[in-house]
């Protein structure tokens, strides 16, 4: 017996000495030191991209840390960040195989968790022309315009009671009321509160796989739970058009013109259903509907939640936006989709309060489906990539007092433009963000109108607090309350709302 324990380790040692010795070697990317099993989990303390920051000043901008039994990659650096999304980007247009792309994301099938390849090319083609093109967000114009002005409406009530506002709870129901409007014609019941978190997370079972056999928390049951709650809900938008198109064929509105009903969303993709059933399944529909639920509705929310925030603790930034839009549209009208190009200022300010506050400060993970090099050091296939956007926009390598709100920095050309990729708070590569047109126009007009219509106020003269709270989209720890008051200039405009 004690001979064949001796030859079974032999064997093994034999075979990983072998195994070097035929593997040559490689440049590993730097690391901390880890402990068994964990890795290097005990390192990292929310917020996250933070603590990621902290690792990176201390052992560079290409960073290798094991979390549990899987091994990440963490850049911060533009030569890094170009190196994966330009020599590299298609090794690293995967998404890893987590617990929520199996369940919530329909085994990795629809547009944000499938792999690289003929599916996922064949999604991001009904995404970026079907849905999401130039001219169908054009043709959400007036939609846009109509949701930010039911909002201003309930602002001037809400204000007329008590100056002091939740903006965090306008916001949000606005970017709800808009996305349920695109998609099926009519604003946000509150149904489906909690149904479209954001949608890629990592959870501990991702970390640990054994957790998964047994039912960590119930993580896995809670999402099959949502997933199942979630495709009741899209199967019953579907379902639903299909019943009205049913009871009246000429219902399915038109593509445009004046005065005529538009197509929703939903109407649209089921009419492409019915010329090419084949591509155009139901789960391929239920998959982009989410996709544009989950990440059209709480990202659009924070990023203007933020821009509000640093414009109230920057009153001279926000009367110099003030003074462009009253010198392009006025006071004798609202502000409208149209004009936003003359706003080059505002559009200045939302890019500082994407540098600073990045909605996916990590961006979204990518996967490595083989091995591959990155600033000369080797990366293993199965590596979990992570791009620090929130240190690559706050080094002070890379910005002028990097961490100051100074919308001025963004006026021409991007400050030090040439070094490579230091703002990409939309992603890059294949799998940059499809929405950022839409969630760019909704973000510019909703602060124009805001900024045009009222004067804003701290809470009690007190800067706002700019802390972060938790999540893989940037929240603030403290939503935003603000003093609201209906500009002298503006009253006539807004009483005939």
């Amino acid at each position: 017996m004690e001979m064949i324990y001796f030859l079974a380790v032999f064997l093994l040692l034999f075979w990983v000495y072998s195994k070097r010795l035929r593997t040559p070697n490689k440049t590993l990317p730097p690391a901390p030191p880890a402990l068994p099993i964990i890795g290097h989990l005990h390192l990292l303390k929310p917020p996250y991209h933070r603590s990621l920051q902290s690792l990176s000043e201390r052992y560079g901008p290409i960073l290798f840390l094991r979390l549990g039994r899987q091994p990440f990659l963490i850049v911060s650096s533009p030569s890094a960040v170009q190196d994966c999304f330009t020599q590299n980007d298609i090794i690293f247009a995967s998404r890893p195989k987590f617990m929520s792309g199996r369940i919530l994301g329909n085994d990795y099938s629809n547009l944000v968790w499938a792999p690289y390849g003929p599916l996922w090319r064949n999604l991001r083609r009904v995404a970026t022309i079907d849905a999401l093109s130039s001219h169908r967000i054009q043709k959400t114009a007036h939609t846009r315009q109509g949701e930010i002005r039911f909002m201003i409406r309930q602002l001037l009530q809400r204000s007329e009671i008590n100056r002091k506002v939740d903006l965090n709870s306008f916001l949000s129901e606005l970017t709800h009321n808009l996305i349920m409007t695109i998609i099926n014609g009519r604003r946000w019941d509150g149904s489906t509160d909690n149904l479209f978190p954001p949608a890629i997370s990592i959870n501990v079972c991702d970390l640990f796989p054994v957790l998964r056999w047994v039912g960590f928390k119930g993580t896995e049951k809670k999402m099959v739970q949502l997933k199942n709650m979630r495709d009741v809900f899209l199967q019953g938008l579907i379902d639903e058009c299909l019943r009205e198109k049913a009871k009246s064929p000429s219902r399915g509105g038109t593509s445009g013109g004046a005065g005529e009903r538009k197509k929703t969303l939903v109407e649209e993709l089921v009419a492409l259903q019915e010329d090419e059933p084949d591509r155009y399944t139901d789960d391929v529909l239920k998959g982009l509907l989410l996709v544009i639920l989950a990440a059209g509705t709480d990202t659009t929310a924070r990023t203007m939640e933020w821009t509000m925030s640093l414009l109230l603790n920057h009153p001279h930034i926000l009367q110099k936006a003030r003074d462009e839009i009253d010198t392009a549209v006025g006071g004798c009208r609202l502000i409208e989709d149209s004009d936003i190009t003359k706003l080059s200022y505002l559009q200045c300010i939302v890019n500082e309060a994407l540098r600073l506050f990045p909605v996916a400060p990590l961006l979204v993970p990518h996967f490595s489906s083989e091995d591959c090099t990155v600033g000369g050091y080797h990366v293993s296939k199965g590596t979990v990539l992570l791009v620090n956007a929130w240190a690559l926009h706050r080094s002070p390598n890379l910005w002028q007092d990097p961490t100051e709100f100074r919308p001025e920095r963004f006026i021409g050309a991007v400050e030090g433009e040439g070094e490579g990729f230091k703002f990409i708070p939309f992603g890059m590569g294949r799998r940059a963000c499809p929405g950022s047109n839409l969630g760019m126009k909704t973000v510019t007009l909703t602060l124009a109108s805001l900024i045009q219509c009222f004067d804003w106020e701290r809470v009690d003269g007190e800067l706002v607090d700019m802390e972060e709270g938790t999540g893989l989209t940037l929240p603030k720890k403290k939503p935003l309350e603000a003093m609201c008051t209906p500009r002298s200039s503006m009253i006539t405009v807004l009483c005939q709302l």
